[in-house]
C-alpha cells in the first residue's frame, strides 16, 4: 500500500534558483556537496537553494539523487530538514535519511527563475556584504 503524502502547494512564483556553483561555503564553491543523512550515508547532491526573495529567507534545498539509475531532483525544506555545513568532509548533514526523500516534493524540472550570488545577497540582507560573510555564515546558519 502506498503512503499518501500531503504536501502543500509551492509558491513558484515567489521562489527563485540559486545553483550551488554560485553559493560559496567555506572550502569554496558548493557544487558537488554531497548531502548525508542522519546516519551519515549519502543521500544525494546539492544542486542548489531556492530562496523567496519576500520573505527574506532560504525556503528550500534543492537535492540530486540517483534512484535505479534515474536522476531525481527533490525540494528539501530548510526549516524541516535542519541541514549542517561539515567543511572538512564538503559535507551538508540534513535531518532525514533516503528513504524519506519521497516525502518531498519531487522535480521533473526546476523552472524557477535563475538567481546570481548578487541576487541571493540582495535578497538575503540588506547591506552589502561579501562571499565570506556566506561563508562565515554556513549553509545551515542563514544568519
Amino acid at each position: 500500500m502506498t503512503k499518501e503524502i500531503k504536501l502543500p502547494p509551492l509558491r513558484t512564483a515567489q521562489l527563485g534558483y540559486v545553483s550551488a556553483i554560485e553559493i560559496e561555503g567555506p572550502r569554496g564553491s558548493l557544487a558537488g556537496t554531497v548531502l548525508r543523512g542522519r546516519g551519515g550515508d549519502a543521500i544525494g547532491i546539492l544542486d542548489g537553494i531556492l530562496i523567496e526573495p519576500s520573505a527574506r529567507r532560504i525556503a528550500f534545498l534543492v537535492v540530486q539523487t540517483f534512484h535505479e539509475n534515474a536522476a531525481c531532483q527533490y525540494l528539501l525544506p530548510v526549516h524541516a530538514v535542519l541541514p549542517r555545513m561539515e567543511a572538512a568532509r564538503h559535507a551538508l548533514f540534513v535531518d532525514i535519511d533516503e528513504d524519506e526523500m519521497v516525502e518531498y516534493h519531487r522535480l521533473a524540472h526546476h523552472g524557477f527563475p535563475d538567481l546570481s550570488h548578487a541576487d541571493l545577497i540582495s535578497a538575503l540582507r540588506q547591506e552589502p556584504v561579501t562571499r565570506d560573510w556566506i561563508a562565515h555564515c554556513g549553509i545551515g546558519t542563514f544568519c
